[in-house]
């Protein structure tokens, strides 16, 4: 009841009601059914010609990361999730990546899963580390934006990209009013979409 957010998806089923008799011997069919929701944190280097990016300790904070899970189902057989949260339970967050993401060129990305949770006040944090290459030269930011962009909740079975991008011509001594946010998802684990959300949030610590 009181299960902890790890590094490995949660699946639950339900199985069909199947009458048997005592001589008889019946497969009962099972369908899995996510019930944690996995969210991406995308990182692009708009100028990787000239300046290295690395990024790192990309956490978010005082979000629920244990709760506990009651799972029913439908008169269709749909299975559905539904997380409750007590006072006892831990909000301690999530840490995403134990090493730093270096973006020489082009993107790299890192992600987990979540507990699906409303995130209306959720933040993510991260540092970024510049390096010009030709002056020799770098600079540490600390950053934090809003997660809910366009969305209140996560919701289980659904998979969010968070993407950032920093071009050349962002980057300057107040890179926090440059950068850009946009949201990704899709309805499942599958392929990421290419629905994209404005940023309603952006800034630096």
């Amino acid at each position: 009841p009181n299960y902890i957010v790890s590094n490995n998806d949660l699946v639950v089923a339900m199985p069909e009601d199947v009458r048997t008799t005592t001589n008889s011997n019946y497969a009962v069919p099972l369908i899995f059914n996510h019930t944690l929701s996995k969210v991406r944190f995308t990182f692009e280097n708009g100028e990787s010609s000239t300046f290295n990016m690395t990024v790192s300790d990309i956490k978010i904070d005082g979000a629920w990361n244990q709760g506990t899970l009651i799972v029913s189902k439908s008169a269709g057989g749909v299975v559905s999730p539904d997380w409750k949260f007590e006072d006892s339970h831990s909000k301690t967050g999530y840490t995403f990546s134990s090493t730093s993401l270096i973006v020489a060129k082009g993107t790299d990305y890192t992600e987990g899963f979540v507990i699906p949770q409303n995130i209306e006040r959720l933040n993510v944090t991260f540092k970024i580390t510049l390096e010009d290459t030709d002056k020799n030269t770098s600079e540490t930011m600390n950053y934090t934006a809003s997660l809910a962009l366009a969305l209140s909740s996560w919701t289980a079975h659904r998979a969010y990209n968070y993407k950032l991008s920093i071009a050349a011509h962002d980057i300057d001594s107040d890179l926090s009013d440059k950068i850009q946010f946009k949201l990704d998802y899709v309805d499942s684990w599958g392929t990421y979409s290419d629905k994209t959300l404005e940023p309603t949030q952006k800034g630096n610590l």
